[in-house]
């Protein structure tokens, strides 16, 4: 029948599916020897999934195969209405919450100017407790305007142009007007190829290059300069290997083995002087297993480098090796960190158990070895649901709303307690809201705008209630960020972004992960080693490239939390959001 029935891999290690006679998987068996097995009904659809890892789950399918109804082990449950297009108009979860979506709408909100019928066949309005979600669009039904607006009557909104037909790059983005009223404005030539960006009406990226392959290769901030007192334009130059891998930038030079795997990574890092803070290339070697699982990195400084009298370079970076150990499945049974600190050297152990019968981590047991100091023990413990979802992590507790999205954390088990950050999301999954009202006084609040034609579900803005006190944006305005993109093959890189008044040129890796952030005067005003899982954290140039220290000061103080392509940090949970899913390092 040439199915897949196993695979077995360089560890010997075996996987395996069955299927029924009409050729759908009804198990499947992973390397741990864990099988997930499927109930199907007459037409092949999954009616039921049982798995050690999050239970026992139903689904019902309506006449036309979509789903109809599902419920999860933990007991949340899912009822989807559709329209006679098969179109779901309305997601009820549980008893408790509803999201109402709405079609071809009449009016000016929902159709551009000349163009009445224009949202005709297309979503648009989203209901969802605590937001509702607008889209006006022109008769090719391309987004216009999105407006969000909370349940409180915040309202932001996004408006887009589109090149006209006849131009170079006709029907693609042509701008963003962000909620400041701040314009993205993306140049083409005649060829459709973007050549440039404009930010609120002035030059920000010019001279784009890009490969046969639709990689962008050279191209400069205009605005910026490559170092404070420097006159020469802050600049970037990208090459790519024969297998259209990025292999060197101003930031970094990457070596790639046989397998597509980076062995070697050399970053342009910023560290303490013994004067003033120093920029270096930092080497960071990667090995793996005969699977391909990382299994150890080592960070190192150049020959000749000089730091400050009794520091060391893991104490900026805080990590100068690691090592990793995996089961059958991937999952890491152990990590050993070492921090090769002016006092000594530093190491961290820790420990992997999962739950018998399971891929779900049930704890680590760590050792800290600080030089001269007795070594201290602890363990962290995680809880899940019935339905998997984790609930407890160490001291923190996560609650869940009924759509199965995480709606508080904070540190008490009371889904009541009020003293908790609580999130807001849409239908679609994007978190549109936060509110911290773990401390003192009025909540702090944070609001986010996600992008739509050209750029994806990205993070286009966040406004936030509250001013920080080194705020270089007008009077009265509350902090916000803003970010500008790039659309690339590889997906949208975050190029610049303008944060509480600021201007910030953004350096991204092969992944488009956000790596540097420097300012306008040529300060790096924030940073980020590129390391195993994304374990260390940023560096700012506020505290002079220090982590156990404050150092001198060399750039205003920045937070700017994106991390890998899509995710964004949460402080209060050690966890990086991104849609569906919420990651751990």
């Amino acid at each position: 029948m040439r199915r897949v029935g196993a695979i077995t891999n360089e560890d010997n290690a075996s996987a395996s599916l069955s299927y029924n006679a009409l050729d759908a998987v009804t198990s499947a068996q992973d390397f741990k020897g864990i099988t997930t097995t499927y109930t199907r009904d007459a037409l092949g659809n999954a009616k039921a999934e049982a798995t050690p890892d999050s239970g026992n789950s139903t689904t019902t399918y309506d006449a036309l195969g979509l789903i109809a109804t599902a419920k999860d082990a933990a007991g949340r449950t899912l009822a989807v209405q559709r329209d006679a297009l098969g179109r779901p108009t309305q997601l009820q979860y549980g008893s408790t919450a509803t999201s109402t979506l709405r079609y071809d709408l009449p009016g000016n909100t929902y159709n551009g100017p000349g163009a009445p019928k224009a949202s005709t066949g297309h979503l648009s309005e989203i209901q969802d407790p605590g937001v509702t979600t607008q889209y006006q669009r022109d008769i090719l039904g391309r987004v216009l305007r999105k407006s969000q607006i909370l349940a409180n009557g915040d309202t932001k909104s996004l408006i887009h142009s589109y090149v006209p037909a006849g131009q170079g790059g006709g029907g693609e983005l042509q701008s963003i007007t962000y909620p400041s009223g701040k314009q993205a404005t993306y140049l083409y030539d005649s060829t459709g190829q973007i050549t440039g960006l404009q930010w609120n009406g002035q030059p920000l990226v010019t001279g784009l290059a890009w490969s046969p392959l639709g990689q962008p290769t050279a191209w400069q901030w205009t605005g910026f300069v490559q170092q404070p007192g420097a006159t020469a334009a802050l600049a970037e130059q990208r090459g790519y290997n024969t297998a259209g891998q990025l292999a060197s930038s101003q930031l970094l030079n990457l070596t790639w083995d046989a397998a597509g795997r980076i062995s070697l990574i050399q970053q342009q890092h910023m560290l303490p002087g013994t004067a003033a803070a120093q920029q270096a290339k930092l080497s960071s070697a990667f090995s793996y297993d005969a699977v391909g699982r990382l299994t150890a990195s080592a960070h190192s400084a150049p020959s000749g480098l000089t730091l400050p009298t009794g520091w060391s370079l893991a104490d900026t970076i805080e990590l100068s090796a690691s090592g990793y150990a995996w089961d059958a499945n991937g999952n890491r049974t152990q990590v050993h960190y070492s921090n090769a600190l002016a006092s000594g050297t530093s190491t961290l152990q820790r420990n992997y158990q999962t739950a018998a019968g399971t891929n779900r981590l049930q704890s680590y047991a760590q050792t800290l070895q600080r030089p001269g100091s007795v070594a201290q023990n602890s363990n962290v413990t995680f809880s899940y649901d019935a339905a998997g979802a984790l609930v407890k992590k160490g001291d923190n507790h996560l609650h869940y709303g009924a759509d199965g999205r995480i709606a508080k954390a904070g540190e008490y088990a009371d889904a009541a307690d009020a003293r908790a950050v609580s999130y807001v999301y849409n239908a679609l999954g994007q978190r549109v809201f936060k509110s911290d009202a773990r401390g003192a006084g009025q909540p702090t609040t944070l609001q986010t705008l996600y992008a739509e034609d050209g750029i994806g579900s990205t993070v286009l803005g966040q406004y936030a209630n509250q001013r920080s006190a080194n705020s270089a944006a007008p009077a009265g305005q509350s902090d916000s960020t803003e970010i500008i993109y790039l659309p690339t093959a590889s997906g949208p890189m975050p190029i610049a972004a303008e944060i509480n008044g600021r201007l910030y040129a953004i350096h991204t890796d092969h992944l488009n992960t956000p790596r540097r952030l420097t300012n306008q005067q040529g300060q790096v005003a924030w940073q980020w080693l590129i390391s195993g899982f994304g374990e260390v954290r940023p560096t700012t140039g506020d505290r002079g490239y220090g982590q156990t220290v404050s150092g001198p000061s060399y750039a205003q103080a920045v937070k700017f939390d994106l991390r890998y392509p899509g995710q964004v940090f949460d402080e209060e949970t050690g966890l990086s959001y991104n849609l569906h899913r919420y990651y751990d390092a």
